[in-house]
């Protein structure tokens, strides 16, 4: 309990910074149950474009971006791209309450202990990790305002561009 009183104090607390977790060449690493409880694992994705948005239900930044995520990825998803909303809410039924009222094209995780966003050091709701092809991230964006849409839209465009993860295939001479 005490783990989840901080990371909410320091998520609702620190809304204008966040340490970058992750320099754009590293790799995120990241598998959650879905709402249906199955294993979500980032690594399959490989080969897709992937924002990975960390929120919460009482995050009216992270409210006002989902109308905008439903916007990118009808715009892109036909390229490969793909658009995860991991949850940090520790009540199940408030996330279901929450979707209700603003349902979402897109994927939703759980990570109701805030695992993920403690190892990430994450500071601000919302966060969104743009994940390229390869599984390396291009972009870490933290909080969500108006003028972040084009910023976010030409990061995706631009991963989007990049060429396909060529499968490595091992031969003997």
């Amino acid at each position: 309990m005490r783990l989840q009183l901080s990371l909410f104090l320091g998520l609702f607390l620190g809304c204008a910074t966040a340490k970058v977790p992750a320099a754009p060449t590293e790799a995120l690493e990241l598998r959650l149950p879905d709402l249906q409880g199955q294993s979500v694992d980032l690594a399959a994705a490989r080969g897709k474009v992937v924002l990975v948005d960390f929120w919460a239900t009482w995050c009216k930044p992270c409210e006002a971006s989902f109308p905008f995520y439903a916007e990118l990825l009808e715009r892109h998803q036909k390229r490969g791209f793909e658009l995860w909303a991991v949850s940090v809410d520790v009540d199940d039924q408030a996330v279901q309450a929450f979707l209700q009222t603003h349902p979402v094209p897109f994927r939703i995780l759980r990570d109701p202990e805030g695992k993920v966003p403690e190892r990430l050091d994450l500071r601000t709701m919302p966060t969104a990790f743009l994940v390229g092809r390869d599984g390396r991230v291009r972009l870490v964006h933290a909080g969500f305002v108006d003028d972040d849409r084009m910023t976010l839209d030409a990061a995706i465009v631009a991963a989007l561009a990049e060429p396909a993860v060529a499968t490595s295939t091992t031969s003997s001479p």
